[in-house]
């Protein structure tokens, strides 16, 4: 059985807990209060909840009855908070955010956020309500680089996960630009932005490769991201500047990668290997294939890994234990591992 099937719905929920004994509701109330992050325990307030339960289920029927408050609020107060998140006013002293308000943020960002997502299915308000969500996915993502708040984790701290964020708005952006605008503002999103410790680029460009309904629109991504690598190539780094270099060849990388998992939606993974190997940037060839590998894993590629493994062999190039016990495998089963991709 699947995680997805386990799911429980509620009158089943109820139906379990019935039978259990005093003891046995304890265990799972404790395990289940465990695996809240600290972030969920506050922005659900569990404490209160676990204090008077009866108040907090009152509490949450008034809550969804409430009217939606007006787009110019929410905008104006979007507007303030990301302003003000910039200039580092939930975390450091200043007269504009009192102190007892600044860890509230995070309350105010998922509010927002769920506000924002609301106001961009809607006319005549999903245009605006679609960048100002993306104001706030990029200052988020800035925090992950910069200190903006006293959170290790901004995304963490919201209750959102980054991929979830980045989705939303993603789906924003789709139903209210142009699809080359849309393309354009998603690569962007993808590539010049930082992770937070949880994401990785790949879970990103899955996502929009995802939400690309057409072929044509697989195709103007692979243009945009050559574009944008050709423009980037004919710039150079700062001289002798370790980050500039690492920060220039990441971003390149990224582009490839991208251009590679389109190509590869396309079922022109030839394409993209060849691609992959002009353009993405490691001096050490075994890491490069390494990298390649994994990407192909994704596709169930397994004639193309068994190809590409057997010619780094043939050259000469040491290959890692993974690499070799990947491909014993495949001969073996002609098949790829289970837990591959």
């Amino acid at each position: 059985m699947s995680k997805e099937d386990n799911i429980l719905k509620i009158d089943e929920v109820r139906k379990l807990i019935k039978e259990y004994k005093r003891a046995e509701l304890e265990t799972v109330a404790e395990a289940l209060y465990k695996m809240l992050t600290k972030a969920q325990k506050l922005d659900n307030n569990i404490a209160e909840l676990l204090q008077n339960p009866d108040k907090k289920l009152v509490g949450n029927k008034a809550k969804k009855s409430e009217q939606q408050r007006p787009f110019a609020e929410v905008k104006a107060e979007t507007l303030w908070f990301v302003d003000n998140a910039y200039k580092q006013n939930f975390f450091a002293p200043n007269r504009i955010v009192p102190k007892k308000d600044r860890p509230k943020w995070r309350f105010l960002a998922k509010n927002l956020y769920k506000e924002l997502i609301a106001y961009s299915r809607e006319d005549p308000y999903k245009n605006e309500a679609a960048e100002l969500l993306e104001k706030i996915y990029v200052m988020l993502c800035y925090s992950c680089d910069y200190i903006l708040f006293s959170a290790y984790d901004s995304f963490e701290s919201v209750g959102v996960p980054q991929t979830a964020f980045f989705e939303e708005t993603l789906k924003a952006l789709n139903s209210t630009c142009e699809k080359d605008i849309m393309i354009d503002k998603a690569i962007d999103l993808i590539v010049n932005n930082a992770l937070n410790r949880y994401t990785l680029y790949k879970e990103l460009m899955d996502i929009l490769i995802g939400q690309l309904e057409t072929v044509d629109m697989k195709y103007l991504l692979i243009e945009k991201c050559q574009l944008k690598r050709k423009t980037l190539t004919s710039k150079k780094p700062e001289a002798n500047k370790f980050s500039s270099n690492y920060n220039f060849e990441t971003l390149l990388n990224n582009l490839t990668t991208l251009i590679f998992k389109a190509n590869a939606a396309l079922f022109e993974t030839t394409n993209g290997i060849n691609d992959f190997m002009m353009h993405f940037i490691n001096s050490d060839p075994e890491i490069k294939l390494y990298i390649l590998i994994n990407l192909l894993l994704g596709f169930n590629e397994k004639d193309l890994i068994v190809q590409l493994i057997e010619d780094a062999k043939k050259n000469n190039v040491e290959l890692r234990k993974s690499l070799l016990d990947l491909l014993e495998f495949i001969k073996t089963n002609n098949a790829l591992p289970a837990n591959s991709r």
